[in-house]
């Protein structure tokens, strides 16, 4: 089981960095659906996909990019992280 608790202080609170999503073509002219992305798969984060948030990084990406591009993650974040372990599920 997991727990959480809730932040004590600052110290406990990371910035998340998110990608800005690219907007080509028509869906520059009409509004978005979302504002991010995933930096790895380019999955939109609009509440269809699952999202973590990579600790102590803040990188978001998605649980398609953990599970299926985990090595291009980690060069990302610059390191590696074990499964499970240095992930806030975002959603």
């Amino acid at each position: 089981t997991h727990s959480r608790t809730h932040a004590q202080g600052l110290k406990d609170i990371t910035e998340v960095r998110l990608d800005e999503r690219k907007k080509e073509g028509e869906e520059e002219e009409r509004e978005a659906e979302c504002d991010f992305q995933c930096p790895v798969t380019g999955l939109e984060m609009n509440g269809r996909f699952r999202f973590f948030a990579v600790m102590p990084s803040g990188h978001v990406v998605s649980h398609r990019a953990v599970k299926e591009a985990r090595e291009v993650v980690e060069e990302l974040v610059g390191g590696t992280f074990p499964s499970g372990k240095s992930l806030a599920e975002e959603g």
